[in-house]
């Protein structure tokens, strides 16, 4: 099941096996879309008997952005998608800028999230507090957007994704793959996220509301996003827990995403939050 609906698409995978928990919604990082997501990730989770949505937030893949989408209406958005699943409170899981709207929800609609999962992300981008990403590093990500020509573009990404790999071994089939479904299914070259990204104020002090149970994963050679950003947000959650794979870069590495992964199933097998309803595991 997929569409678009008032300028933002999502899709819907019904789980398989016996009901296991409230859906999972995924949110993915910077700059990606929907097709971000690992089809093992994808396969392990409806395994374990929840549904999965995919969403691409506004202004990349298939979602329209427009002058008046600014963090709220993101949160806005998936909060609209809740609501429609009609099964109850869902489960985020958000990786980069989409990690930030899953604690952004988690702090305004704290009753529609059953759980969060936070993938190489932080409670806020520009902490003076704690190590800044590399100058070298955002430069080569954000500086050059707008190629000429779909074979530019996934040469360029596949690049950027070699930069922020980590230490573990670099995937370039299994990137340029990944790489060609995100663009397949449309990239935007404009800096609308980073905005975001860099505008969104320290929201730490306010997640001590959010009572549900927590995992941030981070990479330990993470080097745009330092680990340390995902240890100051794990200690603002009264309940979370930090998963470090030593050698993950930042985001989910394409083709070596298997650790990751199993982790996330575990957190997902050990919380299972029940939910019923046409979105749900049950439905």
């Amino acid at each position: 099941m997929s569409g678009t609906r008032d300028g933002l698409w999502w899709d819907l995978t019904k789980a398989t096996g016996p009901p296991g928990g409230a859906p999972v919604v995924l949110l993915p990082p910077t700059s990606r879309n929907a097709r971000y997501w690992p089809p093992a990730l994808i396969s392990a989770i409806i395994g374990t008997g929840r549904a999965v949505v995919r969403v691409d937030l506004r202004g990349q893949g298939r979602s329209v952005w427009g002058p008046t989408s600014t963090m709220a209406a993101l949160v806005e958005d998936v909060s609209g998608i809740q609501r429609s699943l009609a099964s109850g409170p869902v489960h985020l899981l958000g990786a980069g800028l989409g990690g930030l709207v899953a604690q952004q929800m988690a702090i305004e609609r704290p009753e529609a999230v059953s759980a969060l999962t936070v993938i190489s992300s932080s409670g806020w981008y520009v902490d003076p507090g704690l190590p800044g990403s590399p100058e070298e590093i955002v430069a080569g990500i954000w500086l050059r957007r707008r190629m000429e020509s779909t074979e530019e573009t996934i040469r360029t990404l596949v690049r950027n994704e070699q930069a922020l790999a980590g230490t573990g071994h670099f995937d370039e089939e299994a990137t340029t793959a990944a790489v060609t479904n995100w663009v397949e299914h449309g990239f935007s070259g404009e800096d609308y996220h980073r905005e975001l990204l860099v505008n969104t104020p320290d929201q730490k002090a306010r997640l001590v509301e959010f009572l549900g149970p927590v995992l941030v994963v981070h990479g330990g050679a993470d080097p745009y996003l330092p680990v340390a950003h995902g240890a100051a947000l794990t200690d603002s959650f009264p309940s979370a827990r930090l998963a470090v794979i030593e050698r993950m870069g930042h985001g989910l590495p394409p083709g070596g995403a298997a650790e990751a992964i199993g982790i996330i199933t575990g957190f997902l097998a050990g919380h299972p939050d029940q939910s019923t309803g046409p979105g749900g595991s049950a439905g």
